[in-house]
């Protein structure tokens, strides 16, 4: 083969590299925010939870 296709083929081998390098940040990030949405949800269930506690308390301190 000559140099020039031999330069060729480890172009295309490094574009392919940055690609699914790219491609792979992309999945990581989409990741994280779904790890973050769930913190949120978790949070928020967490709340509606305490917050129905609190309520059944205060009815059972009225008498209800």
């Amino acid at each position: 083969m000559s140099q020039e296709m031999l330069d060729r083929i480890l172009n295309t081998v490094i574009d392919i590299n940055v690609n699914m390098d790219r491609r792979f940040e992309k999945v990581f990030e989409h990741f994280d925010r779904l790890v973050d949405r769930m913190g949120e949800t978790a949070v928020l269930e967490m709340s509606l939870i305490v917050k129905g506690h609190e309520e059944q308390i205060g009815q059972m301190g009225r008498g209800e």
